[in-house]
């Protein structure tokens, strides 16, 4: 039974990948699962950061609660950290998020900017996706630049940040 069970969580996480690299570079191929899920769905955690976006129109981008960042700039700084993260995975040591990309001020927005912002949303994920194809586990353990962390970290970081903002505009759109 136990032999069974296992089977079954294995195939159902990993179809998307060949068992034979599954085997070679595992925690690599978990990562990219992750990504895809939280993305693209299916998520275990509810509705996928496509599933929710699709949803919103760019007047409801716009809006916030209080003081708060709106749901344009959030996208925008999960855009600039995914950046951070590809341009890691190209060898970039030194490149770093500046302040106007980590938070840049959206007070207009027109249906094409907000079309424009949701498609380099998900062509970041694409090339994420991409990049991790061609690397191997041995890549994790490699410090980011003069951080603090090291790649591993870094990508499940962004994955848990990506979940935080997308927990984030979930609330806005219910209450606003």
């Amino acid at each position: 039974m136990m032999t069974s069970c296992c089977v079954r969580i294995l195939n159902s996480t990993t179809k998307l990948f060949d068992s034979k690299q599954i085997m070679k570079n595992h925690e690599i191929q978990n990562i990219q699962q992750l990504f895809h899920s939280s993305f693209h769905g299916p998520a275990w955690h509810g509705p996928s950061a496509q599933q929710v976006l699709e949803e919103i129109s760019s007047q409801d981008a716009l809006k916030s609660v209080g003081d708060g960042h709106n749901i344009a700039e959030l996208v925008y700084h999960m855009i600039a950290w995914r950046n951070f993260l590809i341009n890691k995975l190209k060898g970039h040591q030194d490149y770093d998020v500046s302040d106007e990309e980590n938070f840049q001020k959206f007070e207009s927005l027109s249906t094409q900017e907000w079309e424009s912002l949701k498609m380099k949303l998900e062509k970041s994920q694409s090339e994420i996706l991409e990049l991790l194809s061609k690397v191997d586990d041995a890549i994790l353990v490699q410090k980011v630049g003069m951080r603090d962390y090291n790649l591993y970290n870094l990508m499940h970081g962004v994955i848990h940040h990506d979940l935080y903002h997308l927990g984030q505009i979930i609330l806005i759109k219910k209450h606003v």
